[in-house]
């Protein structure tokens, strides 16, 4: 019998029926402790009296619960009702893919799209270690704000490893080998066979929709079943013709490869399928082709983060091109490089150009390793296995070593040198944890760091030959107290010059040509100062005549990393590539005719974990980059950063009880960790005025009008502010000479700022909602409490945590301890210094936010769930030729 609106099933109250089929009726519900629709499947008693049926379904629940991906329909709970089993889903609005192709042949711009999405989403199923088996345009579903998710798994089957085979189905009672699954017209070869379906077989049937989209028409087309079957085993599908023209041949050879009958010659990812995609002229928007940067280089805070704005190492980087990929000029050739799918850094040239070596994960939540790939060997080998990882910093001259850093738990950082055929490392220098190094340069026997000292002021050190002792270089105008973003520093090849690009306190990005040896008659000098305004430091790369140099930058007003041709004598530049694809890290080939660049995919969700048992559902997983949530501690609204109008923006989003709203709070610049009033009347923000000379704490009314400074003194960069429960005044950091003070003001504008504590670490503080204590963490890494007035402190001890949440009644603090395989959140009962452990939040939910500090933990207004903001993102290398315009 239908459920009527208005009924309750738990804590999801019935609003009206969507529709029913397969023996089950699915309504439009909504969840109380998440204020948001869902939508909810049950079966009927003759449905649930369905062995089969019940079977699948209840297979769907377990397969998809463990699968969380924005291209996948996300099952958020599963309970029962009267003997009748109900699922609690995603709350889908828009139409199948079946449906759009009812209307005629799909846009191959949208094609792309819609099959890079997908592929992202089984790249996460096929992680994950499932098998779609019947992926078909019925099963994919397109949203009203045009983004594919992958529906219906009830034919999915759990993988194993098997006599070398990746993904070989496991059979059971219900699944036996020699039995056809799938639906006939997108069925692989093999599953036509009986045999298994594997990863490639889900791969073959991407293939077969994607030429569907294309032509309008299936790829194996019959009368019967049975024809088609026999076609898919030795047809091949017609070639595609479009408007009288034939597919554009990169991407025919895509879509036949997908198709190929022999599943080894398919990609054998779906990975490698959305990075092949993602070079196409024609590659346009989706969920996860977002391009970012790639993970810092170097390190710029001592306590042990990139940048207060992280704004381009993982920071304004991240958020600042986050808009997909429009294309390479025509001469440009643009190739993976490296076809593992562990998240790479920036590559470094061998001095003979044979070989690449470069950092990489080589497992999900690992520490980076060194890797080495030569150029006629498609398989990296993995150098180095360090406790502590390692980042590649450069080569020996012979191309026989290669140098490499890593950072000790006391902050000690070592460089190591370890040799192509592998082996043991050879230990080079060791810097201890006083000083901090920012940038490492190696020509030959020559060196160069950027490196703070015992005085916390950052130098140039340069060493003569290897494991030489270090000399200041002088004069030093570049020497500064403070460094923003990542600094860069390379010899040029005729090792005569080395350039430092860098942001300092004097509040501009820099870039400096240094002769070499230092020469006191020819001092440093500004140069590149025609390069357009950008907000981070760029990366570069020298070409082979040790004058024009190959500059990535981040732009100020647009969003993607773009291309230069400069030249360092002149300061004469011109641009290479145009349009909203990104390219980081540039490393040019010692002949001149190859450039490496870094190209990744991925972006920002938030989303709420339960306090009672660290489930995690999506609150805002739109097609936009939206991260840095803080929800108001006395009306439900939360403020947060988002893309979604294209400049990163500050957004609010309000709940009621008809649904969710959001609306923009304030944009115009990089504006960065906003923190909602407790009446979400005013927001506080840092603003990274890149033309500017200081990052300053800014308060806006939620209203409108102009901004005013929190702060009327000059307390260095201000960053991660929180409100009291009063709305009266405000904690945050500021940041001098790499040291973080924590520092409180009133929020009436433009007013002094006290000292609370001095050298702590760049956690955001939170305010516990009965206003009595502040909880921060010491420059030891110890979490403690602090009262306002800055009289009554405990100290907690040591805590890993990457941010910080009073409960509703402050009795309690959450936070995260992370692991490479788990994200277990906790609350800690800071009276009595007992901690427990609520849930494993899983990897897929590790925290993670646009720029540093500003993550947060923030409690959901009804104070059962913790909101926090998540990225997926994948790095690669790829290989540009032709980059000069003829």
């Amino acid at each position: 019998m239908p459920l009527a609106p208005g009924s309750l099933l738990g804590h999801y109250q019935i609003v009206s029926l969507l529709g029913t089929g397969g023996m089950g009726e699915v309504y439009r519900a909504r969840d109380a402790r998440l204020n948001r629709d869902v939508a909810i499947k049950v079966l009927t008693s003759a449905g649930a009296a369905d062995p089969e049926l019940l079977r699948r379904m209840k297979q769907e629940a377990q397969t998809v619960a463990a699968l969380n991906h924005p291209n996948l329909l996300a099952i958020f709970d599963a309970g029962q009702i009267d003997d009748a089993p109900f699922l609690v889903m995603e709350l889908l609005e828009g139409e199948t893919l079946r449906m759009r192709l009812q209307q005629g042949r799909i846009s191959q711009r949208r094609a792309i799209t819609w099959t890079r999405q997908i592929a992202q989403g089984l790249a996460a199923a096929h992680e994950g270690g499932v098998v779609h088996r019947d992926l078909k345009p019925e099963n994919i579903f397109i949203t009203q704000d045009e983004r594919a998710k992958i529906l219906d798994f009830g034919l999915a089957k759990a993988v194993v490893e098997s006599d070398g085979e990746a993904a070989t189905m496991v059979a059971s009672a219900a699944t036996m080998p020699g039995m056809i699954l799938g639906t006939v017209g997108y069925m692989a070869p093999e599953q036509v066979r009986g045999e298994p379906a594997t990863a490639q077989s889900d791969i073959f049937a991407l293939g077969a929709i994607l030429y569907e989209m294309l032509t309008g028409t299936r790829a194996f087309g019959a009368a019967s079943s049975v024809e088609v079957m026999s076609a898919i085993l030795r047809d091949e599908p017609p070639e595609i013709v479009l408007d009288g023209a034939p597919l554009p041949p990169a991407l025919d050879r895509i879509v036949r490869r997908c198709l190929e009958k022999e599943r080894r010659m398919r990609f054998q990812s779906a990975t490698d399928l959305d990075f092949a995609l993602a070079a196409l002229d024609e590659t346009t928007s989706s969920r996860r082709v977002s391009a970012l940067p790639a993970p810092a280089r170097g390190r710029s805070w001592i306590w042990g983060l990139a940048a207060v704005i992280a704004a381009l190492v993982a920071g304004a980087g991240l958020t600042l091109w986050l808009r997909p990929a429009a294309g390479l000029p025509a001469h440009i050739e643009f190739e993976p490089f490296a076809p593992e799918v562990a998240p790479q850094d920036a590559g470094y040239w061998s001095p003979d150009g044979s070989a690449v070596a470069y950092s990489a994960n080589p497992a999900p939540g690992a520490r980076p390793q060194a890797f080495l790939r030569y150029l006629n060997n498609l398989t990296p080998t993995q150098l180095t296995h360090g406790e502590f990882g390692a980042d590649v910093v450069g080569w020996s001259a012979d191309s026989q070593n290669i140098f490499f850093d890593d950072v000790l738990e006391s902050g000690a950082q070592r460089i190591w040198s370890v040799a192509v055929v592998g082996g043991a490392p050879q230990l080079l220098y060791t810097f201890p944890g006083a000083g901090d190094i920012s940038a490492v340069a190696v020509q030959g026997q020559h060196w160069a760091v950027l490196r703070q000292g015992s005085d916390k002021r950052y130098d140039v050190l340069t060493a003569e030959q290897l494991q030489g002792p270090w000399k200041p270089y002088a004069p030093a105008p570049f020497a500064a107290d403070t460094i923003v973003n990542t600094p860069e520093m390379k010899f040029s090849p005729d090792g005569h010059k080395i350039l430092l690009t860098m942001n300092s306190e004097r509040g501009r990005e820099e870039a400096w040509l240094l002769p070499y040896p230092a020469d006191a008659a020819h001092p440093p000098t500004l140069v590149l100062d025609a390069l357009p305004r950008h907000v981070g430091s760029p990366n570069f790369t020298w070409m082979p005549d040790s004058r024009h140099v190959i500059v990535s930058t981040p732009p100020a007003v647009k969003y993607s990393a773009q291309l230069w041709w400069a030249d360092t004598g002149s300061s004469a530049i011109r641009q290479l590539t145009n349009g909203i694809n990104g390219y980081r890290f540039p490393e040019m080939s010692p002949d001149g005719t190859k450039l490496l660049v870094t190209y990744s995919t991925g972006d920002f969700d938030i989303v709420a974990a339960s306090l009672a048992n660290g489930v995690v559902a999506p609150l805002i997983a739109g097609a936009s980059n939206d991260d840095q949530p803080d929800w108001a501690l006395k009306s439900p609204s939360m403020a947060f950063v988002s893309d979604r109008s294209g400049a990163p923006a500050i957004w609010m989003h309000t709940e009621s009880a008809s649904g969710g709203s959001d609306r923009l709070l304030t944009g115009g610049a990089i504006l960065t960790a906003p923190a909602l009033s407790p009446n979400a009347d005013r927001v506080i923000y840092s603003n990274f005025n890149s033309g500017g000379n200081a990052i300053k704490l800014m308060i806006s009314s939620a209203s409108g009008g102009r901004p005013v400074a929190l702060t009327a003194g000059n307390y260095g960069l201000e960053v991660a502010a929180a409100w009291s429960p009063d709305g009266n005044q405000s904690v945050f950091l500021a940041v001098r000479a790499q040291i973080a003070k924590l520092m409180i003001a009133p929020t009436s504008g433009n007013a002094p700022a006290t000292l609370l504590r001095d050298n702590v670490n760049a956690i955001v503080p939170a305010w516990s909602p009965d206003g009595k204590w502040i909880a921060y963490q010491a420059s030891d890494s110890s979490l403690r409490i602090v009262s306002p007035d800055g009289k009554t402190e405990h100290n907690l001890g040591k805590v890993d945590t990457p941010a910080l949440a009073f409960s509703a009644d402050s009795k309690l603090l959450y936070g995260m301890n992370s692991t490479p395989d788990h994200n277990y959140l906790f609350a800690l009962d800071w009276a009595t210094g007992a901690q427990h452990r609520i849930g494993d939040v899983g990897t897929n939910f590790t925290p993670a936010v646009s720029s540093t500090p500003s993550l947060r933990f923030t409690l959901t207004p009804d104070g059962k769930s913790l909101t926090f903001s998540t990225a997926h993102m994948k790095h690669s290398l790829w290989l540009l030729r032709n980059f000069l315009e003829p």
